[in-house]
Order: C-alpha cells, then sequence, then structure tokens
C-alpha cells in the first residue's frame, strides 16, 4: 500500500487540501468502545459483544444471522477506512477518487481480469453461506449509516459511502488470491531482450527458488504488484506438532502469515459463537470468515504454496486475429473519463495491453485458473465448521486459488496437511520459458485436478509438520515452480529435532528466531576463501571481515555486527559477480532472489578465478561500508507508519516510531528488505502470530504487528507493537465464561 499511494497521494495533496486540513481525531479506548452504534439494532434473538483491553471483539448470538450482522459491524467499526480503499480497488475506481495518475492502475486490474470470474461465484454460493455473507454485508451497510464520524482517510480523499453489497466481497476475495507468480513474471518479461538472457534462464531462472522476487524490490512502474504482495497471501511459516512430540500431549499448532507491514494491519483478530460457528482467530478486514485460528474440534493454518496456476501464452498472428474486443470507462477525477479497450483470448485476458506491464512486441494472455469460478469464501466457512479431517479435507473442495497448504490439528490429535488448490496438468516437469507459446498445444493445460485430486499427509512418522512456502508433497503433477528457500523449514526442522517434546513456550520462542542455516554456511564459506587475502596488517578488510564472521551462528540480532558484515560481502560479491557474468539488469534481478547465498556460493565455488576477483573486489568496499553501521538494528529497521506517512510534508502526522528490528528476508522472524548496502526499512514479513494447545479451548495466543484498530488517532492502531517485539501474546479463549472473565468491555444493546 505504501507503494501505491505514495505518489497518486502527493499529487491528490496538490489539487485538494483535504489531506492537509483533515488531521487525526484522538480516541481513547473506552470512547472508542462507545463509538461503536447500539442503538434501533436489528436483532431477531438475543445477542452479546464483548470486548478486550486491545480491542479484540468476541460475538455471541442465539441465530446465524445476528452474529453475521454484529460481524460486519465489528469489521467496518475497526477497519471501515482499509476496507473501503480495498473495495474502490477491486472496482476499478481508484482513479475516481485519486485522478488521472491512478488510470494506470484501474486499468491493469481491469486488463488482468482479475474479477471478471465474480458473478458466476456469486452463483454457486450455498443457501447458507449467501445467508451468512449478505448479513455481513448488512452489518457493513447499517454501520456506515450509523457512524458517528467517517473514518480520515474517506475524509481526507472526499469519498462519501456507498452501500455494500456480496459482490464487493467476493471481489475482494479475488484479490487476495492473485498468483504469487505475477510478480516475478512482470518484472522479468522486460528482461527477454537481454543478451545473456537465455543463459539465464537455463542456469538459473528456470531452477527451483529461481523466479522469486525479493520483497521491497519494486519499481515506480510496479505498484499494482507491491499492492498484491501487500494483500495476497504470499507467505507464511507454519508448524504443527503432534502429541507424541508435545509436552502437553495435545495437538499444537503455531503460525505467523506474511504479508505488508504497513498500517494497519493485514489482518484482524475476532472471535464469535453462534448455530453454526464458534471460532477465533484471523481474519482479512472485510471478509467473513476465518482464515488462521480454531474452532472447539479442529485448528488450522496456511502458508502459500507459490502454486503454477497461470501461464502466460504468447499469441500466434491468427490467435491475434481472432482476438475479442470489450470496450470499458474509467471515471477520472477532475479529469475526462477515460475509455479502454480490452482484448480477449481463447486463454484469457491479453495483459500485455496493461499499462503497467504494456509489452509492445508481443501480444500475452494470461491464463489463471482464478479467471474460472470457484468458491474460496465457502470452503473457509466451511473449514470454520468442520470438527474432524474428513470434513475438514472436504471442506477445499471447491477451492482453486491462492494455492495453499493448509496445516490442521484436532481433538484426537490428528495432524495433518491439504494441499488447498486446483492445478493445471501440463505435459512437462519445468517451463521452458517464462511464456509458453499458443502455436504448440503440447505446451496448453491437459485439464486440473482439484483439491480432492492431490495427496495430502495425515499423521507422518515424524510427527511435525512444518510448511514454509517451501516446494510442497510431490503429486502427478507439478504443484509449482518457483519455491521459496528452504531456510525457514530448516530452521523449524533443526529446533524441533533437538527438543525432546515441545511446548507452548517452545512455539513461541520460534516465532521470534533469527537464525538463517544458510547464511550460516555461506558465511563458514567466505571464511575459508577470504584467509587467502589476509595479511598481518591490523586493518586488513580479509582480516577484520574473518574475525566477524568465523564464529557467526547466522543469527540476525539487533545488536549483533556480524550481519552487517555478511550481508555488505554477499551484497557486494554477487553484484560483482553476477555483473560480470549477465549484466546489470539480470544482475539486479538475481540479488533479489531469496537463494542468493546458495547460488553465489554454488557459482564461485565451481569458478575460481570469477571468485577471486569478485570476492577481491567486494571485499574493500564491504569493508569499509560496514564501519557506517555500528549493529543490524543501525541497518535494519521498521518504521511503523500508516500508508499516508510517505506523503510529503504532512506525512509524519502518520507515521509512529522508526524501530531497529531483527531478523531478515529469510528468517522465521521475516523482515524483508530490499538487498542493498543502505540502511533499510523491512516491508514485509512476520505481521501477526498464533499459538494454540487443540486439547485446551482457552489456550490460544495471538498478537498483530500494529494494532486490532485502523482508526488514525486511536491506541489500538499501535498498542500491540511492544507485545509483538518481545514476543509476548494476547490470549483468547473460546469458552463463554472464560471470554466474559477477560473481556472487560460490553456493548449494550437496547431492546
Amino acid at each position: 500500500m505504501r507503494a501505491l499511494f505514495v505518489g497518486i497521494l502527493s499529487l491528490t495533496i496538490i489539487s485538494s487540501c483535504s489531506l492537509i486540513s483533515v488531521k487525526p481525531q484522538v480516541r481513547n479506548l473506552q470512547t472508542r468502545i462507545q463509538d461503536f452504534p447500539n442503538s434501533d439494532i436489528p436483532l431477531t434473538g438475543k445477542a452479546e459483544l464483548l470486548w478486550n483491553e486491545y480491542q479484540v471483539p468476541f460475538i455471541k448470538a442465539d441465530n446465524d444471522q445476528d452474529a453475521a450482522l454484529l460481524l460486519g459491524m465489528v469489521h467496518a467499526h475497526l477497519r471501515l477506512g482499509q476496507i473501503y480503499l480495498f473495495r474502490e480497488v477491486v472496482n476499478h475506481r481508484l482513479a475516481s477518487h485519486l485522478g488521472p495518475l491512478a488510470t494506470r492502475i484501474d486499468h491493469s486490474l481491469m486488463a488482468m481480469g482479475v474479477f471478471d470470474a465474480v458473478d458466476s461465484i456469486a452463483i454457486r454460493l450455498e443457501p447458507n453461506e449467501r445467508q451468512w455473507i449478505q448479513a455481513f454485508v448488512d452489518g457493513l451497510n447499517l454501520y456506515q449509516t450509523r457512524m458517528k464520524t467517517m473514518p480520515l482517510e474517506l475524509k481526507a480523499l472526499n469519498i462519501s459511502p456507498s452501500p455494500w453489497d456480496i459482490s464487493d466481497i467476493l471481489k475482494m476475495g479475488r484479490l487476495i488470491s492473485a498468483d504469487v507468480n505475477w510478480f516475478n513474471w512482470l518484472g522479468a518479461l522486460k528482461l527477454e531482450d537481454e543478451d545473456k538472457w537465455k543463459q539465464y534462464w537455463n542456469e538459473i531462472g528456470s531452477q527451483p527458488g529461481g523466479t522469486i522476487l525479493s520483497s521491497g524490490n519494486y519499481t515506480g512502474k510496479e505498484l499494482l504488484a507491491s499492492l498484491m504482495n501487500g494483500m495476497a497471501k504470499t507467505g507464511s511459516n507454519a508448524l504443527v506438532i503432534g502429541p507424541s512430540r508435545s509436552e502437553t500431549g495435545s495437538a499444537l499448532m503455531a503460525s505467523d502469515p506474511h504479508l505488508g507491514m504497513n498500517l494497519p494491519n493485514m489482518w484482524l483478530l475476532a472471535g464469535y459463537q453462534c448455530p453454526s460457528y464458534h471460532v477465533v482467530g484471523m481474519m482479512f478486514p472485510g471478509l467473513p470468515a476465518v482464515l488462521v485460528g480454531r474452532n472447539p474440534h479442529i485448528s488450522f493454518s496456511g502458508t502459500n504454496m507459490r502454486s503454477a496456476s497461470s501461464d502466460l501464452i504468447e499469441l500466434s498472428p491468427d490467435q491475434i486475429a481472432k482476438l475479442r474486443v470489450v470496450e470499458k470507462r474509467i471515471v477520472v477525477r477532475g479529469w475526462l473519463d477515460k475509455k479502454i479497450k480490452l482484448r480477449y483470448s481463447d486463454w484469457g485476458p491479453v495483459v500485455s495491453d496493461a499499462p503497467l506491464f504494456r509489452d509492445k512486441g508481443r501480444v500475452i494472455a494470461l491464463r489463471w485458473v482464478g479467471h474460472q469460478p470457484s468458491n474460496e469464501i465457502g470452503a473457509a466457512l466451511k473449514m470454520n465448521q468442520a470438527t474432524n479431517w474428513q470434513e475438514f479435507r472436504a471442506s477445499f473442495a471447491d477451492y482453486a486459488v491462492s494455492g495453499q497448504n493448509f496445516l490442521y490439528a484436532d481433538t484426537d490429535n490428528h495432524i495433518g496437511l491439504v494441499p488447498a488448490v486446483k492445478i493445471p496438468v501440463r505435459a512437462y516437469e519445468r517451463p521452458a520459458s517464462i511464456t509458453v507459446k499458443s502455436s504448440h498445444p503440447e505446451q496448453m493445460w491437459q485439464g486440473c485436478l482439484s483439491p480432492l485430486d492431490l495427496p495430502y499427509l495425515l499423521d507422518p512418522e515424524d510427527a511435525y509438520i512444518a510448511s514454509a512456502n517451501n516446494q510442497p508433497l510431490k503429486a502427478a503433477t507439478p504443484l509449482g515452480f518457483a519455491f521459496s528457500s528452504d531456510d525457514r523449514v530448516q530452521r523449524m526442522d533443526e529446533v524441533i529435532k533437538a527438543t525432546d517434546k515441545i511446548g507452548l513456550k517452545e512455539l513461541m520462542d520460534l516465532h521470534p528466531d533469527t537464525v538463517i542455516p544458510s547464511a550460516r554456511l555461506a558465511a563458514g564459506w567466505f571464511v575459508s576463501k577470504l584467509s587467502d587475502f589476509a595479511t598481518s596488517d591490523k586493518d586488513d578488510p580479509a582480516t577484520g571481515v574473518i574475525a566477524a564472521l568465523k564464529d557467526w551462528d547466522g543469527d540476525y540480532r539487533i545488536e549483533s555486527k556480524a550481519p552487517v558484515v555478511y550481508e555488505l560481502l554477499l551484497y557486494y560479491s554477487a553484484k560483482e559477480y553476477y555483473t560480470a557474468k549477465y549484466g546489470k539488469k539480470l544482475a539486479n534481478r538475481i540479488l533479489g532472489m531469496d537463494t542468493l547465498s546458495e547460488l553465489l556460493i554454488s557459482d564461485l565455488s565451481s569458478d575460481p578465478n570469477g571468485a577471486k576477483d569478485a570476492l577481491y573486489n567486494a571485499l574493500k568496499k564491504s569493508w569499509k561500508r560496514q564501519a557506517r553501521f555500528a549493529s543490524w538494528g543501525a541497518m535494519h529497521r521498521y518504521n511503523a507508519s500508516h500508508y499516508f506517512g510517505m506523503i510529503p510534508l504532512i506525512g509524519k502526522r502518520y507515521r509512529f516510531g522508526n524501530y531497529p528490528v531483527d531478523g531478515s528476508s529469510n528468517s522465521l522472524m521475516k523482515t524483508a528488505h530490499t538487498r542493498g548496502d543502505k540502511k533499510h526499512n523491512a516491508s514485509y514479513g512476520a505481521c501477526s502470530r498464533f499459538v494454540t494447545d487443540i486439547g485446551d479451548m482457552d489456550a490460544n495466543y495471538f498478537v498483530l504487528l500494529g494494532g486490532q484498530d485502523g482508526w488514525l488517532g486511536s491506541p489500538g492502531l499501535t498498542n500491540q507493537i511492544p507485545l509483538w517485539q518481545k514476543g509476548d501474546y494476547m490470549r483468547l479463549p473460546l469458552r463463554w465464561e472464560a471470554i466474559q472473565a477477560r473481556f472487560p468491555y460490553r456493548v449494550q444493546f437496547n431492546d
């Protein structure tokens, strides 16, 4: 969101004084709770709404309709400004609020066809699902009509709220289901003209992990990719422990989803109990289902599979001649409306027409599983109701995108993993290039496999399952081509195998863990090679680097200096070596890979002459640069900021602190950043945490980076940052008696 709004909102300021004149309205906790509408609420039965001291709500209602209505009101109360902006994105209305610059984003989302299947999805909803979502929508609308004052985001952009409908919810669900591979392709397409492209693709680009784009490496023309990277379910760690390894004798689960780190958080916490649902956990603002959490019988969490759910298809001249054309209009604030033409092929929309991803030399269509109807929100609602493994797995029957590895634990002490994805059947193990040719039928899809067609994992012999966007279960067709580094899953393996019994404390300690196994190995390799350059001079760079890295365990703590030395040496060595080998543009892409250290060490080990030159040149640069940073925390920061914080001049109103932060892009405590030699802010990573003992309904622990409340001026926007920094948690029980004891604030509804 930061990258999306910095340019657009700065331009908006020039044409409007709204953001200058409107200031955050301070609200304390008591006032925020009193702001919740409580009169003339059309409840049909008895319902109660309780809040804890961090503004986490729990709803208890005699019927589903009242529960969903109050849930919609809660989402609006906590995050209306945030979800309203999401809504304008999915309805291609950014330009209508922000002016001409935003037409590029509206046009690009239209051209990609992200929401083309929504009308068909609505038809697939089962009656109980439709009723639940409609009641949730009714709650959003009711809150908008009863709220005492509008959120600052809407005031600042002169937005007058309009009614919600079910299609808005389904569209937001589709946006968070975006394919992570798009982020890689859209940057790489422009590099295929490079002289060394074919060599690069054969040696690096087609390998596992070879096309992963590091968080933050976006150019000004990739604003849409940044938006989706902040919202889509693209990362995460998840771990489930079986009873034989558990300290309590019950199955345990831990999860920390990875998303954008701006404020307000991309998750909100809630619990509710009604005839059909009894759950507590993490929800996406504006979506009426818990995606990470538990009910009395099971717990569930997921990590992105990085599934191969899309293809880019380069169209032949005869296919181009058959394209269908549809005209659309984009409403533009303060300017003439823009008429655009969208083109469609037999495989999907032409994305090379999109302004942010235009390719003048070729006509390229996007074929995505998500262009066809499926029912992810319905699957999540079924998952929330599941009481055993069979019901849990069956809930994903109509799930398609984005591909997720969903982990499971139940009160009968079973643990498991379901690959939730509808995956195309392909005739090849690895892609020959980024695009496939429409003239090559053997490269086309040969049907699709549903989640129920895929292998699963239930009660493995090791009695634990760890998932961290690494390569998932093997299937008859490839589930994906580009996976994350194995660092995070290896680190979980190291800790679990070193401990006889795992308890909640050990799981909680894993979340802020900052050891990166590949960095530990690469540092040792550097030390062994740099001895050739060392001299007796006390100021010799090689001697200094060896001393800094010799006994380093790969731990990225804020007080440590070794990560600074290592990161600079890795950066300069890779830049030197790959620029010489592939050219500057391809080298910059390689620098964004999260498998860079493994790749570089492998290449340098097989190329002694190239290694000598690269290390010699990198050594002096890195040693000189490291003197600027006293510790990793001086170089690696977290900027607690609303996306308005990027606006020139007045942005300081919306910045709430810049802190040293542990971790890095590949640590379990993921605080991903652009690789380089300057001070940087983490932009993507572990923004929420969850730990539970499935044997105890009240042993559920959560924390958000930031807080529950999206209201600018509320302490609830940032009051969980200290918890997140210290590795502390809130306890969110499920039993009503425990909730009444721990949730001291009650909203009284007038009859």
